[in-house]
């Protein structure tokens, strides 16, 4: 049983750090998404990342348990909640850095369809900005490199 708790502690301390760990550095930005010309590549987006923060009209909320999203190379992804729920969402990759999100459902997990996205590297961490195109909302998605 003691062995299991400590196992516990590890873990949750483990995503604690994850999920919470990021500052934004200006000294540390690395931009990889072509400014002008739209994305350079899909690839860069693919695999799973970490919800890690969300900011709405200004308020930051962190991720204690981060929920997972999920590119994938045919163009759909999903995203799966603490709660293990999935939320499956097809993505269009659009001209000057832009991409536009369509749910299973007409279940928004972002209340938005449409985010102006920035991607950098801070140390270790590749980090994916949201911005909704209105600029009220922020999602901050993280991974290790």
């Amino acid at each position: 049983m003691k062995g299991i708790t400590i196992r516990m502690l590890v873990c949750v301390t483990m995503t604690y750090v994850s999920c919470n760990s990021l500052q934004h550095s200006d000294n540390q930005v690395e931009e990889k998404i072509s400014s002008t010309n739209g994305f350079e590549t899909d690839a860069i987006l693919l695999g799973s990342w970490h919800i890690t923060s969300e900011e709405r009209d200004g308020i930051i909320s962190k991720c204690n348990i981060c929920p997972l999203i999920e590119f994938a190379r045919n163009g759909t992804g999903r995203i799966i909640k603490p709660s293990k729920q999935q939320i499956r969402f097809t993505f269009n990759l659009l001209l000057n850095n832009k991409i536009k999100l369509s749910f299973e459902y007409d279940y928004d997990y972002f209340n938005e369809t449409e985010f102006f996205c920035k991607l950098y590297n801070e140390g270790s961490i590749e980090v994916l900005e949201l911005n909704s195109i209105d600029s009220r909302k922020i999602y901050i998605l993280s991974r290790q490199r």
